[in-house]
């Protein structure tokens, strides 16, 4: 993906543009493969390549802007899915007088769009639904600067932002946290399917896309429907996504997601795929998935590696040199398996794809309120009778938990939580911290967008918020794209317009996918719904780094900031306590924000060294 840094400021304050583009003479001559370019008087950008597969960029016509991303039309009965080089002046105008709302509805792919009207004096910043393009803002001396990594405004010679402890006391308490704000004070994040409007010198944020929107603007979808619209929509937009790359290699774990998207690269015409890998480690058998993806690759006949994490656990100091980034991540733990790095660079690797996001966007769900979300709907009848008899018969809920949840939910009127159950509340926070952290600040931005869906939907629009933490960075991004192929707009859309109920039809979890592409795939596999489980690999990880962990964590920067307990912290540091899950899971989060918190710290030395006077000021 492109790596950019876009200014947007007033397009009649000669004075700034000069001033602006001496700072971004002073970038180039330091930082060499960035392209400057101006495309109309208030908007230029600056961009480079990222990896080994192409990043691009369209320049609009007419000074209208730029895409960084790829911009897809959208499937139809009638047309193949092409890519969008948005050449058409009359198109293009029509998107910018839109707002950007026609490239939301009409087109679909992995970009951020920058868009300026006939004057000049109205512009906008479209991210696509998907999140592929990532898209951080700050404003600086009356100048909006948007930007995909966090230490390029401060090689600009932008102050270095502060920590926002707040988010770090979030992060702990919830460790997939996807809101507006990051990790860092005055930086703001873009989400996903939202639109910045400047005006005046005026911004504003909405949301040009949401889940809810398109689940109550929509007809609703039969099983059969959406089962025939989900083949049709994953084989069509996997086509035209794996014609942009020549080498992929695609990480199986043998579960049903992962299979479904091998199926659909193997049946695209460019068929980019070069072998499969499966991970595993020996230490943790219970997350050897290994027979599920040997019986996969032997259906598809495609070459399986099989890569085994080393006996003894990775050691974690690696994460004392992680990159610097917007937000603390679990994403960033991917930092300690190099292999990954020696892989890409072996083959030539573009791209690495796997099953990621099926479980959201199909909805891994197959609980009571798939039955609160029916009797919401449709009333009480037989229909509902035979969905509680199969939701019983999965083993997991007794009739009368399921009664319990339709009489709450469908005519109690009671309010659906559904961060609630996510939430740590077993960590070493301070008790001021979780405090300074109301529900309402860690509710996914698209939530907050959501009125009266039915429970088990807004379990639903949960998840596919969930899917913005696969776009985070991770080791795979240093070197390729790593495209979610389950999470494309077209395909979220048909699975938001399917109630719950259909999506897990007689109390299946992820029926309408398992029924889409069971005749492509292993009976075994379809039938497949245990995960492996790594809980007993990362309490391993936890365990034999202890000597190193003890002290990164306890004289660590979080540890003496507030926002933890330390006496707490110490005695979840034994071996004794990490055979407990809920304690590998607060402690990986306190590593993590440690070793985040640690790594931001270096945006103030780089900063030191290029403007010492500057950073003494800001700071």
């Amino acid at each position: 993906m492109p790596r950019y840094i876009a200014f947007l400021f007033s397009s009649t304050d000669a004075l700034q543009l000069r001033n602006l583009e001496a700072r971004v003479h002073r970038f180039q001559t330091s930082h060499h493969g960035w392209t400057y370019h101006q495309v109309s008087p208030g908007m230029c950008f600056l961009y480079r390549s990222e990896g080994l597969c192409e990043s691009p960029v369209i320049i609009l016509p007419k000074d209208r802007g730029m895409v960084f991303g790829r911009v897809f039309t959208r499937p139809s009965a009638d047309h193949p899915i092409e890519r969008d080089t948005l050449r058409d002046e009359k198109h293009v105008r029509a998107i910018v007088d839109s707002c950007g709302d026609l490239l939301l509805s009409e087109r679909w792919g992995q970009y951020v769009a920058f868009l300026a009207d006939d004057m000049h004096t109205r512009q906008y910043v479209v991210r696509d639904p998907s999140g592929g393009v990532r898209c951080f803002f700050l404003t600086h001396e009356d100048i909006l600067t948007c930007f995909t990594n966090i230490e390029d405004p401060v090689s600009l010679g932008f102050p270095p932002p502060s920590i926002n402890w707040k988010y770090v006391a979030g992060f702990l308490i919830y460790s997939r946290l996807q809101i507006e704000e990051t990790g860092f004070e005055g930086i703001t994040e873009l989400h996903a399917g939202a639109r910045l409007t400047r005006e005046d010198s005026c911004q504003s944020v909405g949301y040009a896309w949401n889940p809810s929107k398109i689940i109550c603007d929509h007809p609703k979808l039969r099983f059969e429907q959406a089962s025939t619209l989900a083949a049709l929509a994953l084989s069509r937009c996997t086509n035209v996504m794996a014609a942009q790359y020549r080498r992929v290699v695609h990480r199986l774990s043998g579960g049903l997601d992962s299979s479904v998207v091998l199926d659909a690269l193997l049946q695209s015409p460019s068929n980019p795929v070069l072998f499969c890998e499966n991970h595993y480690s020996a230490s943790a058998p219970e997350g050897d998935e290994r027979i599920y993806a040997r019986l996969a690759a032997q259906a598809f006949g495609i070459s399986l590696k099989e890569i085994a994490f080393p006996r003894n656990a990775p050691a974690l100091e690696r994460l004392e040199n992680i990159p610097v980034t917007a937000r603390p991540s679990a994403s960033l733990l991917s930092f300690q398996h190099d292999f990954i790095l020696a892989l890409a660079r072996e083959h030539g690797v573009d791209a690495f794809t796997n099953g990621h996001g099926g479980d959201q966007v199909f909805c891994n769900y197959s609980g009571p309120l798939l039955a609160a979300d029916y009797a919401i709907d449709n009333g009480l009848d037989s229909p509902l009778l035979h969905l509680i008899r199969g939701i019983a018969g999965n083993g997991h809920h007794s009739a009368w938990s399921i009664w319990a949840a339709i009489i709450r939910h469908a005519y109690a009127g009671a309010r659906y939580e559904p961060m609630r159950r996510l939430c740590d509340n077993s960590g070493p926070l301070t008790n001021v911290a979780r405090e300074a952290v109301p529900p309402d600040y860690i509710l996914p931005a698209w939530l907050s967008q959501c009125q009266n869906l039915p429970p088990a939907k807004l379990m639903h629009v949960l998840m596919i918020a969930d899917l913005q933490v696969y776009n985070e960075m991770t080791i795979e991004h240093v070197v390729a794209d790593t495209p979610l192929l389950l999470a494309v707009q077209p395909l979220v859309e048909i699975c938001l317009r399917t109630p719950t109920y259909v999506l897990g039809c007689n109390g299946a979890d992820r029926a309408v996918e398992r029924s889409a592409f069971a005749s492509r795939l292993p009976r075994a596999i379809v039938n497949r719904h245990a995960k492996g489980d790594t809980t007993r690999y990362f309490a391993n990880m936890l365990s034999a780094n202890l000597r190193w962990l003890r002290p990164f964590l306890l004289d660590g920067v979080v540890a003496h900031s507030g926002v933890v307990e330390r006496n707490t912290l110490a005695n979840l540091l034994t071996t004794q306590s990490l055979v407990r899950r809920n304690v590998s899971t607060s402690l990986i989060s306190c590593l993590i924000a440690e070793a985040w918190v640690r790594g931001s710290r270096r945006l103030s030395a780089s900063a030191a060294a290029q403007d010492p006077v500057g950073i003494q000021r800001a700071l």
